[in-house]
């Protein structure tokens, strides 16, 4: 059983468009526009023509999904009869398809060269070079002349400088607290006689 069946096929003669309704059975939450497009377009052999998907509506509780789409003979009709966002939107998901087509191509052709530069060293083995002959060792010398590198913090440039204030003499928290309690005791003492 295909995962698609077919509802409605009706030919609206006064629009000059055919209007087929499907369901597609298994697909709910995962089917997109583009690719509800092209199993209509192969179930239906609707090759060279214009098929513009209009809804695709998911049924709640359910994992079927119903569309509905629109075929027409010519483009520019087509254009006339439907919102250009829709045929935007299309646009936009098939730049996207055919970007990722050219990426997985270019991953592709990058293994390729991969696998041939795999190749090649082995091939490059049984022959040695005059430059791989040379020891590595003239390179160490030069890094153990080098002064150690320490890792220093980077500054911080909107702060102030961290001072440590000092107390200014004469002047300590401790007598302007003896100053409260001799002024309560004063004014206890008026308030008593």
């Amino acid at each position: 059983m295909s995962a698609i069946q077919g509802k409605t096929d009706v030919e609206n003669t006064f629009l000059s468009r055919r209007e087929i309704t499907c369901d597609f059975n298994g697909l709910g939450g995962s089917l997109t526009k583009i690719q509800a497009l092209e199993m209509v377009t192969k179930e239906y052999g609707l090759d060279g023509k214009t098929v513009v998907p209009m809804i695709l509506e998911n049924h709640v509780g359910r994992t079927q999904v119903t569309g509905t789409f629109y075929v027409y003979d010519d483009v520019k009709l087509a254009k006339s009869h439907v919102i250009p966002n829709i045929f935007a939107r299309l646009e936009k998901a098939n730049a996207k398809i055919a970007e990722k087509a050219e990426e997985e191509e270019k991953k592709k052709a990058s293994a390729k060269e991969a696998e041939k530069e795999a190749e090649s060293p082995a091939k490059d083995d049984e022959k040695p070079k005059e430059k791989d002959a040379t020891p590595k060792t003239e390179e160490q010398p030069k890094e153990k002349d080098a002064p150690p590198k320490t890792e220093e913090k980077p500054k911080e440039k909107d702060s102030p400088p961290k001072t440590e204030e000092k107390p200014k003499e004469g002047k300590t928290d401790a007598p302007a607290n003896d100053d409260k309690k001799s002024k309560d005791e004063k004014s206890s003492k008026e308030v008593s006689s």
